[in-house]
């Protein structure tokens, strides 16, 4: 997933990719930096979560906030 986030961050219009991870360790401003994500959902999904992120990825705003990890239950 790291090396496609990078390959479409190189495309002349990159997509904004929203990355869905159990690992919530990742979760930092470097990998953002790193990596070209816009966004990042911890699992286990919160589907309001999800939805929201992507509401603001079609959307188009310029920097999400980086949700915080979610304890598992």
């Amino acid at each position: 997933g790291w090396d496609l986030c990078r390959m479409l961050r190189a495309l002349p219009q990159p997509p904004l990719v929203v990355i869905v991870s159990a690992n919530a360790h990742e979760n930092t401003e470097e990998a953002r930096a790193t990596h070209g994500y816009f966004a990042f959902v911890s699992k286990p999904v919160r589907e309001a979560e999800l939805i929201e992120v992507v509401r603001r990825a079609l959307a188009g705003a310029a920097e999400p906030a980086l949700p915080a990890a979610h304890p598992a239950p």
